[in-house]
């Protein structure tokens, strides 16, 4: 009887950015512990605005699943000499489009 244990894709970015955020919490405060000064309470604030930033960045990629990537039709940078399939899957469908009795209504598209 063996035991096995299984993670996630999901589950590895979550333990990914837990690992990451106490890192940089123990790593920054030993430098920022004696806030006595403006400067050190300056560098404390923007060491936590950078905190803030990282933890809304990573719930905003785990939430953020209807945005436009780049490798969408959304691209402005869209290049089909970039991608020699896709540029042939055009030519394609503009020679079939081409041929007579060809009524433009291609079910996959």
């Amino acid at each position: 009887m063996s035991r096995t244990f299984e993670l996630s894709g999901s589950a590895l970015v979550r333990l990914f950015e837990a690992a990451s955020l106490v890192t940089l919490v123990v790593f920054v405060a030993p430098v920022l512990w004696p806030l006595n000064d403006a400067a050190s309470l300056a560098l404390a604030g923007l060491f936590a605005l950078a905190l803030a930033a990282l933890v809304a960045a990573m719930w905003r990629s785990r939430n953020a699943g209807d945005v436009a990537r780049l490798d969408t039709g959304y691209d402005i940078a869209y290049d089909p000499g970039s991608y020699p399939g896709q540029a042939a899957k055009e030519r394609w469908r503009k020679a079939v489009e081409r041929l007579p009795g060809s009524d433009g209504d291609d079910e996959d598209e």
